[in-house]
């Protein structure tokens, strides 16, 4: 995907980036553009980046997205660092105490899931899977 051309979607589209961290700068340039204008295309388009290293993934496309889905982190320090990227009002302490519940050991297909563009009174910015609403 070198350059982002509207006209290749129709409809309401999703595309799927899976571990792309380690393309160029070049290559991510239509990454970015998707992930920027994709909401304004006809009907949209929905993406999701998966990768393993949240700091790899270009900012601009980590400041785009809505929903950030962690499955295993490898120290508390870069949830701390994760996090401090969004307006959350709740504290550190909170959030890891969810984090913990969400992604206990052994149970992989369970994630701790924020929504960041949630109004937190609605009661729906931290999930336990898609479902299950975290009250703070």
């Amino acid at each position: 995907m070198e350059n982002f051309d509207e006209s290749n979607f129709y409809g309401s589209s999703l595309v799927i980036f899976d571990d792309w961290v380690n393309a160029s700068a070049k290559e991510h340039r239509a990454v970015q553009e998707l992930f920027i204008r994709g909401r304004k295309i006809q009907n949209g388009v929905s993406c999701v980046y998966l990768s393993q290293s949240y700091y790899k993934i270009p900012k601009i496309i980590r400041l785009q997205c809505q929903y950030i889905f962690i499955l295993k982190v490898p120290a508390k320090k870069d949830i701390k660092l994760i996090l401090a990227e969004y307006t959350l009002n709740i504290t550190i302490e909170r959030i890891l105490d969810f984090y913990k519940e969400c992604c206990k050991t052994g149970q992989i297909e369970n994630f701790f899931m924020i929504d960041t563009h949630s109004a937190e009174e609605s009661g729906m910015t931290f999930r336990k899977n898609f479902n299950q609403f975290l009250v703070p």
